[in-house]
């Protein structure tokens, strides 16, 4: 009973029998851009709005409370009705008893409403910081692909976590300096500055200046995680991942087309090609057949490009 057997795979989905299945624990460590960017947006919240981070985590605990509570309630009243003798009808203790389930069970769902309108609340403002966690996510992933470049860029969620908190911090307001405190003072005065720093009301922002505030995070953190990896690129790849990042951060933004970045980037290329007539004293036939590529591949912008440049020739 005390031997235990972990077995690692890299494999995305691996199949096994059902006889297997049914003895193991199947545990999927696989790290989705969707979920490490809810991940991330608590990590900004928590850093932007302590205080509703810590009434979120506080309304769950309530929650599961409650339904301790429920499930708690439910077991007595069972245990009661089945450890009653005689006429139940009679019984004050357990009329009584119920009375008290019933009242703690109407507070109960009081309260529960309470807590889902303030989450609901919680969860309108906390959508709002959701671009810095989907440029964070990002990031991440264009880190992560790195290793397929060379096996000497590897980083770990951990690593870029630290990164990522260094870029919020440099938007964040500084602190203001204070003078250290007389001998025998310091300890009173630290705690009594803690004391006010939990006493101050949380400054809320406007729409408008939340928005502008995201975007001031959204550039501390691209900034910053780019610099981190910079330091640690060869001189030869140092371009290469400026472009990726810029190109990804583009088609995220909606400011390209994939179709678009397809064709830059897989540089397509049709094998026939019609006769490139007057084009072919300064033109390749390589070079040509991407331009056909291009004519024919379906983007509007680009058809007729070859017969047009033939004609003007």
């Amino acid at each position: 009973p005390n031997f235990r057997l972990f077995l690692h795979t890299k494999l995305s989905n691996p199949h096994y029998p059902p006889e297997i299945q049914a003895e193991t624990t199947l545990i999927n460590f696989t790290v989705t851009k969707l979920g490490l960017e809810d991940q991330l947006l608590v990590l900004v919240v928590r850093k932007q709005r302590r205080d509703l981070a810590d009434l979120s985590e506080d309304l769950v605990n309530q929650q599961n409370g409650f339904l301790i509570k429920m499930k708690e309630l439910e077991d007595s009243i069972l245990y009661r009705l089945a450890t009653a003798e005689g006429d139940i009808t009679e019984d004050v203790g357990l009329i009584e008893g119920l009375e008290e389930t019933k009242r703690i069970s109407v507070d109960i769902a009081k309260k529960s409403a309470v807590a889902e309108k303030t989450q609901a609340d919680i969860q309108i403002t906390s959508e709002k910081y959701r671009s810095v966690a989907n440029r964070s996510a990002l990031l991440f992933f264009l880190m992560n692909d790195l290793v397929k470049m060379h096996s000497y860029y590897i980083y770990s969620l951990a690593a870029f976590t630290d990164v990522f908190y260094r870029g919020i911090d440099k938007v964040s307001p500084p602190v203001e300096d204070t003078p250290p405190p007389a001998d025998g003072e310091g300890a009173q005065e630290e705690a009594e500055a803690a004391a006010e720093a939990e006493a101050e009301p949380v400054v809320e922002l406007t729409d408008e200046q939340l928005a502008e505030r995201c975007v001031h995070l959204i550039d501390s953190i691209t900034s910053t995680t780019f610099d981190y990896i910079r330091r640690g690129l060869f001189v030869h790849h140092k371009l290469t991942v400026a472009t990726l990042l810029t190109l990804q951060i583009c088609l995220n933004d909606g400011m390209l087309v994939p179709d678009e970045v397809d064709f830059l980037v897989a540089s397509k290329s049709v094998t026939e090609s019609s006769n490139m007539g007057p084009l072919g004293e300064w033109m390749t036939e390589s070079v040509w057949q991407k331009v056909k590529a291009l004519d024919t591949g379906g983007m509007k912008r680009f058809q007729g490009l070859g017969d047009k440049m033939q004609s003007e020739s």
